[in-house]
């Protein structure tokens, strides 16, 4: 009966054992964001302007992510000098470095992909980085207001030196729906801050946080 007792025990404690460590993996990815931020503020300080979404050729067809523009802030300057910023991403150069990926890009949440990442900036009109890169002056809805970073559902992660952004147009045709990561998700803002949305968050909500001068009063953010 002692077996048969433990056994009973183990089954109690499992549950959670499992809710403590997806806690413990939800907390180390919003601290990724944080430091993801602090390497997009430190680029800002020292350029006057955050990165444009995408590493681009002179016709200002995009190359390479954000991401790799950021790497030196992360500690990374060994990594961004092998890349060949003049290349896209699966040039037959730089698709030998997607394997390299820095930790800093990974939700721990995630299933096991190499060189994927879930943590993906917003584009269109008024939201995300811009195609030249915002400054900070330009974000009149306030840093503390606009989402800089989404943490999507796993199924859309992309190889992280891969140019690709979250479009706007996504809540013109509900898409958003797809890259709602369940039960919810960090979100990264402008002021540095990272905070954790459920999936149930008003889409209208989430629409206005990605405008970065939408003019929008935002009630309900946490």
């Amino acid at each position: 009966s002692t077996y048969s007792g433990m056994g009973v025990m183990v089954g109690l404690l499992l549950p959670a054992v499992q809710a403590a460590r997806e806690a413990a993996r939800r907390m180390e990815g919003g601290n990724n964001l944080r430091q993801i931020m602090l390497a997009l503020h430190n680029f800002h300080e020292a350029t006057r302007r955050f990165p444009p979404q995408a590493i681009s050729d002179e016709n200002g067809k995009p190359l390479l992510s954000w991401r790799v523009a950021i790497l030196p802030y992360l500690g990374e300057d060994a990594l961004y000098r092998e890349f060949h910023l003049d290349e896209p991403w699966d040039s037959p150069h730089n698709v030998k470095l997607i394997q390299r990926m820095p930790a800093v890009f990974v939700n721990p949440s995630n299933p096991p992909q190499p060189g994927m990442t879930t943590y993906v900036i917003p584009s269109g009109d008024g939201v995300g980085l811009g195609a030249k890169g915002i400054r900070l002056a330009e974000i009149t809805d306030g840093t503390s207001m606009t989402l800089a970073i989404l943490d999507v559902n796993p199924s859309m992660g992309i190889a992280w030196t891969k140019p690709d952004t979250l479009s706007f147009r996504i809540f013109e045709t509900r898409e958003i729906q797809q890259y709602i990561r369940q039960p919810g998700f960090n979100a990264a803002f402008f002021d540095g801050s990272v905070r954790w949305l459920t999936s149930q968050v008003d889409i209208q909500l989430l629409r206005a946080m990605f405008t970065r001068n939408g003019g929008e009063v935002l009630p309900g953010i946490p």
